[in-house]
């Protein structure tokens, strides 16, 4: 409750967090501000941080969507994971804070999973999030995490921060003209 309610008194309206990742790492750059080991844990406490930010009408944004486990070659690494083990651990925590916590936002990670960055990830960003787990709010990339334009915003990435180098007028604009981005993925990210 405090935690929103200081978000509320600084005049902000998002604060990035809760931060979801498990405690796989003992290196992790990130793990401070991360729960616990334990899926299951960390998704009941995402759901209570959650749904203490967004009562103080403030934007909980979940992170870091998905596997961000390490500082080590953040940009570069990319994730090798079977699916049952992928669900079972790493997602957990994010379909919970998703289904029984109702969080508006969620910021996208640095890695690649499977070999494709987390900001084009269709089977991460559409197919679980948006449409198995119906996820209707945005999805943020990291701090300078976007990689490309058309083939984000066909991902579900819906905004580029801090800056836009990839997701920009000119950028978007030329790949309207070349057909590599769709007016219904990109109307699909304005909402």
């Amino acid at each position: 409750d405090i935690i929103g309610s200081e978000t509320a008194t600084y005049g902000q309206h998002v604060l990035e967090g809760p931060g979801l990742c498990l405690h796989r790492v003992p290196t992790g750059g990130r793990t401070f501000e991360y729960f616990s080991e334990d899926p299951y844990l960390t998704g009941v406490m995402g759901i209570a941080v959650t749904k203490a930010i967004q009562a103080h009408g403030i934007i909980a944004m979940a992170k870091h969507f998905i596997l961000n486990d390490t500082e080590v070659e953040r940009f570069r690494t990319s994730v090798e994971i079977d699916e049952h083990v992928l669900r079972e651990l790493y997602l957990l925590p994010f379909e919970m804070v998703v289904k029984d916590g109702g969080v508006i936002a969620i910021m996208s990670a640095y890695n690649r999973v499977r070999g494709t960055y987390a900001t084009e990830n269709r089977h991460l960003l559409t197919d679980i999030l948006r449409v198995e787990w119906g996820f209707t709010g945005y999805v943020q990339s990291d701090l300078w995490s976007t990689r490309s334009a058309a083939p984000a915003i066909h991902a579900g990435l819906d905004l580029e921060m801090p800056d836009g180098k990839w997701l920009n007028e000119a950028n978007l604009t030329a790949a309207l003209h070349d057909t590599s981005l769709e007016i219904e993925a990109l109307d699909r990210a304005l909402v």
